[in-house]
């Protein structure tokens, strides 16, 4: 994963300073203790010169899986907002829809009141028309 390959190259970055310290280290004793040594010198200076390499190419991997992190973050953040807008939108259908059926059960209520009345008026006029 991403996080795994920042940490990957974090920790070579700091395996890599660590091994240029001492490679600083070797050089500074060498140079204090055999000054006509400009071969190892040298060798060293290169090595040291290798190794600020690496830790630039690290650093330079690690801003760039920092930033790609980033971006997928902001890309995340953007489905979750997407997301929550929906829920939302569903709540309102379903809180419309449990308006509706109040209503509709009101109607109906209202409707089999009115059939009942009516059934009842019928039953009066037919009484009515048999006196």
């Amino acid at each position: 994963s991403l996080q795994e390959q920042l940490n990957i190259a974090t920790e070579e970055k700091t395996k890599t300073s660590v091994q240029l310290e001492k490679v600083y280290n070797q050089l500074n004793d060498i140079l204090s203790d055999h000054e006509d040594c400009p071969t190892t010198i040298a060798s060293l200076e290169n090595r040291c010169t290798s190794l600020e390499k690496e830790i630039m190419s690290n650093s330079e991997l690690i801003e760039s899986l920092k930033e790609e992190q980033n971006v997928i973050m902001e890309s995340n953040m953007e489905v979750v907002r997407e997301k929550d807008l929906e829920i939302e939108r569903l709540n309102q259908i379903c809180q419309d829809s449990a308006v509706v059926e109040e209503t509709l059960t009101s109607v109906n209520l209202a409707s089999q009141s009115l059939e009942a009345e009516k059934e009842r008026l019928e039953l009066e006029i037919a009484e009515k028309n048999a006196e």
